[in-house]
């Protein structure tokens, strides 16, 4: 779950604030002035921030200025909550760089509806926030306390069973995949599963069908997930080996009644009393009979999944889990997923394609043993794959040996320009595969959407109109090709000019201004205070060299530009924190900490 900071200086409020993020299952910080919500996102970058605009000792306003000036508060959602509706209002909160303006009082699906839209999140329904809300007695057994994770297929909550009054965790699909086949295929799997006696299991204690929604009743892990512990530190060669161990025996026991997972990732391992357990059993598939076409829906997500899963008619098996679990590893020990994007397709075919640098390479201090181990677990070939004895035997082998004193083979690299001539000879080879999009995507061609054939009909549609012969054509026939074209025109025309009219009719007051800002010029160092849209495209009016924010070195006083590293999809907040405060190193003095100029108008 998101990090949320939210200020607001009315106690009721406050409290309104609590209530909601906490049942929606997100870490919060309640902040009573501006200024203690400053020093709360200094300490530790919030995900979103919820400031009110009239506070003590600092307006919301002067709060979302001072964070756009922070390396770390740039890109950050800012949503102004107020009761000022005054146009004059709105846009001195868009001014000040906020993304959104949320009108008092705060309404229950407004907060929610912003909270889906910037944290890029799924939504809870109306059904299901009434269960957390009025704290429901599920099956009148299960009190609901509040959400603890949710997706796009379903909703987990933390709920009290009042039998026993241990915490529980009650999942319950939606209702558009409860369908007659979703539900006798989910009673079927479950049933076997509820029998499977592992302590590397999560257990399942009852299961059904309730006012047309599957549930499952789980147990609890109060100390969250494999992604929650990601989120804070990576994992050093020993518990990674420890992680790897637990999981294997999962696995081992669902290979053993012909199961497999195929949902293998960070948030569907568990941490319970220092052992890990896998998680999330709504959608595992019966060995002999797995198969995922591209067709059909894929549940699990595009990163973790392994390149068979991809192709059409191909059987999966624990083999496929152990790809999953080999890219969660990886992930869990350098804090990145090298197949992560934004879009479905593009971790896709990065899955098929892409071959990962080996750990040893990536992070110093990792042994080559660890390495090779993680490599093959990671093959594109599934029989390539180590099995699931050879990978215990070597994970115990590496855990064991860290009491012992055992030394593995390391990597080290005493010359950081040798480092960076092995990075960039990987990135040479593994562009190479970039030859293969072309096969990837002519496999796929025949899975185009609706939507897709009808733009190309209409593009045939204009080439035989451009190629039609009026001179062949008889009769009245012959006007056809003018009378179409006069048509397309006058359609044409007459939608640039309608767009045209909406374009400048707008009211000035409320146009967003671009914010001044202290720029540098790398080329001449000619400094000038001026609006921005982008620094990147920015060019200097001296000398049309590329332009940066000018900052001062607090230890020598040197001033120098500096531009924000642009970091790929899916990078991680830590490493970005952590580069972003490597570009900011003195070039004169090595000083860390230099700070940006503050803009200052000219008499």
């Amino acid at each position: 779950m998101a990090r949320i900071i939210a200020a607001d200086d009315d106690l009721g409020l406050q409290r309104i604030y609590a209530h909601m993020l906490d049942y929606l299952g997100h870490d919060f910080v309640i902040c009573c002035n501006g200024q203690e919500a400053l020093d709360a996102f200094s300490q530790e970058p919030a995900d979103l921030l919820l400031l009110d605009i009239t506070m003590p000792v600092m307006s919301g306003l002067e709060v979302c200025r001072k964070i756009r000036m922070l390396p770390s508060g740039i890109h950050v959602p800012v949503i102004i909550v107020s009761a000022n509706d005054s146009e004059e209002d709105i846009a001195a909160g868009f001014n000040a760089g906020a993304d959104d303006y949320l009108l008092k009082p705060v309404r229950e699906t407004a907060l929610v509806g912003k909270l889906r839209n910037f944290l890029k999140i799924s939504s809870l329904n109306r059904k299901e926030l009434d269960l957390i809300r009025e704290k429901v007695n599920f099956l009148d057994r299960y009190k609901i306390n509040k959400a603890i994770g949710y997706g796009a297929h379903s909703v987990v909550f933390l709920a009290t069973d009042s039998h026993t009054g241990n915490p529980v965790a009650v999942k319950l699909l939606n209702e558009n995949v409860s369908d007659d086949t979703t539900l006798r295929r989910f009673i079927e799997l479950v049933s076997q599963f509820k029998e499977l006696n592992s302590e590397h299991l999560v257990r399942i204690y009852d299961y059904g069908q309730s006012n047309g929604q599957i549930y499952m009743i789980l147990e609890y892990a109060a100390e969250g997930n494999l992604k929650k512990r990601m989120t804070t530190s990576t994992l050093d060669e020993k518990e990674a080996s420890w992680l790897a161990l637990n999981i294997l025996d999962a696995l081992e026991e669902l290979e053993r009644h012909d199961l497999v997972h195929l949902d293998i990732k960070p948030e569907n391992i568990v941490i319970h009393d220092d052992k890990y357990k896998l998680a999330d059993f709504g959608m595992v598939y019966c060995r002999d009979t797995a198969t995922m076409p591209l067709k059909t829906e894929i549940w699990g997500t595009a990163a973790y999944v392994c390149p068979e899963s991809l192709e059409e008619s191909v059987e999966l098996t624990v083999q496929s889990d152990i790809y999953s679990l080999g890219v969660t590893l990886f992930e869990a020990v350098t804090g990145d997923n090298p197949f992560l994007s934004g879009k479905p397709l593009v971790s896709m075919f990065r899955q098929v394609n892409f071959v990962p640098m080996p750990v040893s390479m990536l992070v110093e201090g990792f042994s080559c043993e660890f390495s090779e181990l993680l490599s093959s677990m990671m093959s594109k070939n599934p029989a390539e794959r180590s099995t699931i004895e050879e990978l215990r035997r070597g994970f115990e082998f590496i855990y064991d040996s860290q009491f012992k004193g055992i030394s593995f083979r390391r990597l080290t690299y005493p010359d950081p320009e040798e480092r960076k001539r092995m990075l960039q000879s990987h990135e040479v080879v593994t562009k190479q595969v970039a030859t293969r999009l072309d096969d990837f995507f002519h496999k796929r061609r025949k899975a185009r959407s609706a939507g897709g054939r009808f733009f190309n009909s209409i593009g045939e549609f204009l080439y035989v109109l451009l190629r039609y012969d009026n001179n062949r054509a008889p009769g009245l026939a012959k006007y056809l090709k003018p009378i179409l074209i006069f048509i397309i025109a006058l359609t044409l025309f007459s939608g640039a000019g309608y767009y045209a009219v909406s374009l400048f009719h707008y009211k000035p007051e409320l146009v967003k201004k671009l914010p001044l800002v202290q720029t540098m010029c790398y080329k001449c160092a000619f400094e000038e205070l001026r609006e921005v849209e982008n620094m990147n495209t920015a060019k200097c009016t001296k000398c049309s060299g590329a332009l940066g924010f000018a900052m001062k070195c607090g230890k020598c006083g040197n001033r120098f530009p500096w531009v924000k590293p642009d970091f790929p999809d899916g990078t991680p907040r830590r490493e970005r924190n952590r580069k972003t405060a490597e570009s900011l190193v003195c070039p004169a003095c090595g000083a860390a900490g230099a700070e940006y100029i503050s803009p200052v108008k000219k008499e």
